[in-house]
C-alpha cells in the first residue's frame, strides 16, 4: 500500500469513528464512553524471542512460537492472507508454531517446530521453493520433504540446512548463489555441492555464505565486490573458503545496497568483528570508504556477540548487551537519534543506539533495524517501526501490540 495513501486512510478511518460518536444518543449517556474506551483499547504488547527485518517489512516469533509481521505487504511478505500495509504486528495465518524466522526481499521463511520449512509472498524464480511462480499470500511448505533446522532468506534466492547439517538452496542462480556448481534456476531445494556439512547458512543479494561445524566460513556466488572474501572479484559457483585464518561464530551476507553492491560480516569466535565487500556508506565498520576483498576488521575494539548485516547499514551487540550501528542513515537506521534525511550523519565506524537499553538479538532491514531487548519487547528504529503508525524515527520505538 502507497504510504501516503495509507495515511489518509488512517486518517478517514479515525474521522469515521469521531462521526460515529457524535450521532443521537440512543443508550444511556455512559454507553458511547465505554464503547470509546473499548475501540481505543490498544492490545498488549507481544513478547518476543526472535526478530527479523526484511526489506521493508519485519517479522518476530513470540515465546510461543508464533509468527507475527509488520510493515509492507503487498506482495503477501507478511503472510496474514492480506497484500495490506500493517503499521503494527499482524499474526500469520496458518497458526503454525516456528522455531526461526527470515524475512527476505520482498517474502519470508521459516522453520516449523517439526523441522518443517515454510515460505510465503513473492515468488520470482521460485523463491519460495514450491516449485511455482505464483505469489503466495500464506504459509507454503518447501518441497521436498526435507527436515530443516535453519532458513535464510535473500533478495531472488534462499538456502537452507538440514538437521544433518546438509546446505540447500533454491531460486534464482545467476553468478551461482546457490552454491550447485552451475547458474541453473532451481525451482525445489537443491543441494550445495561439495563434501562440506554447514551448521549455519546466510543468503544474501548475490551470494550466500555459510560456516561449518568446525566453523569454517565459506562462501560462494557473485564476487564482483569481493564480498566472497577470497582476495579475488572472481564469482564461485561452489563453496570457497574466506581468506583469514579465524574461526567464525557467524556469518551473514548482505543485501544491496543503493548502489547494487554488497558485502558480508561476522563474528569470530574471538568476538571480533569483521565485515569485506563493498563500502561505500561505511557498512564495513572499519572507518573508510573504500572496498575490501578481504576480511577487514571493524573499527573500535569490541567484543561482538553477533553482528547484523544490511546493504549501506549494519548493527551488531556486544558481549555486554549493548547496541551499535554503522553505515548510512538517511531514516535514521543506525539509530543514533540524529537528523534524518539528507543532513543525516554517515556513520563509518560503530556508533552506540540511543536510548540505552540492553539488546538481545537485532535484526537490519533496507532501511530500517529492529532489536529485542533483555525484557522481550520489540523496538524498531528507521522506517519500519510496527509501532501502529507510518512514522520514522532515528531513536528505538516499542512495537505495538497485533492488530
Amino acid at each position: 500500500m502507497n504510504r501516503t495513501y495509507a495515511k489518509w486512510v488512517l486518517l478517514l478511518s479515525a474521522l469515521s469513528f469521531v462521526a460515529a460518536g457524535c450521532g443521537p444518543e440512543t443508550e444511556s449517556p455512559t454507553a458511547p464512553e465505554s464503547n470509546a474506551a473499548v475501540a481505543v483499547t490498544a492490545a498488549a504488547p507481544l513478547s518476543f524471542r526472535r526478530i527479523s527485518a526484511g526489506y521493508r517489512h519485519a517479522c518476530g516469533l513470540t515465546s510461543e512460537n508464533l509468527a507475527y509481521c509488520w510493515g509492507e505487504g503487498f506482495l503477501g511478505q507478511l503472510g496474514d492472507g492480506s497484500t495490506e500495509y500493517h503499521a503494527a504486528p499482524v499474526a500469520v495465518a496458518g497458526g503454525h508454531r516456528f522455531i526461526q524466522i527470515s524475512g527476505g526481499s520482498g517474502y519470508t521463511c521459516a522453520v516449523t517446530t517439526e523441522f518443517k520449512a515454510y515460505c510465503w509472498g513473492q515468488n520470482t524464480y521460485s523463491k519460495l521453493g514450491d516449485g511455482t511462480t505464483g505469489t503466495r499470500l500464506v504459509p507454503m511448505p518447501v518441497q521436498g520433504n526435507l527436515s530443516f533446522r535453519q532458513i535464510d532468506a535473500g533478495r531472488l534466492h534462499t538456502c537452507a540446512v538440514t538437521i544433518t547439517n546438509l546446505a540447500y538452496c533454491w531460486g534464482n542462480n545467476q553468478n551461482g548463489r546457490l552454491g550447485d556448481g552451475t547458474t541453473a534456476t532451481r525451482r525445489t531445494p537443491t543441494r550445495v555441492v561439495g563434501d562440506l556439512k554447514f551448521r549455519s547458512i546466510s543468503a544474501g543479494a548475490d551470494h550466500s555464505c555459510g560456516l561449518t561445524p568446525t566453523n569454517r566460513p565459506f562462501c560462494w556466488g557473485k564476487n564482483n565486490s569481493g564480498q566472497l572474501g577470497d582476495g579475488t572479484t572472481v564469482d564461485k559457483f561452489a563453496p570457497r573458503h574466506v581468506s583469514i585464518r579465524r574461526t567464525f561464530l557467524q556469518i551473514e551476507a548482505g543485501a544491496l545496497d543503493r548502489f547494487g553492491t554488497t558485502h558480508t560480516c561476522g563474528v569470530t569466535t574471538m568476538n571480533e568483528g569483521f565485515c569485506w565487500g563493498q563500502n561505500q556508506e561505511g557498512q564495513l565498520g572499519n572507518g573508510f570508504t573504500n572496498r575490501a576483498i578481504r576480511p577487514t576488521l571493524v573499527a573500535g575494539n569490541f567484543t561482538w556477540k553477533a553482528l547484523a548485516v544490511g546493504g549501506d547499514h549494519n548493527c551488531g551487540i556486544t558481549t555486554a548487551n549493548v547496541a551499535y550501528c554503522w553505515g548510512y542513515n538517511y531514516y535514521g537506521q543506525v539509530g543514533d537519534g540524529s537528523e534524518r534525511g539528507v543532513n543525516a550523519p554517515t556513520r563509518m565506524s560503530p556508533y552506540p543506539v540511543t536510548g540505552g537499553r540492553s539488546f538481545t538479538a537485532l535484526s537490519v532491514g533496507e532501511s530500517h533495524s529492529c532489536g529485542i531487548a533483555v525484557n522481550t519487547r520489540a523496538y524498531c528504529w528507521g522506517n519500519i517501526l510496527g509501532n501502529g503508525t507510518l512514522d520514522a524515527s532515528s531513536t528505538p520505538v516499542a512495537v505495538a501490540g497485533p492488530e
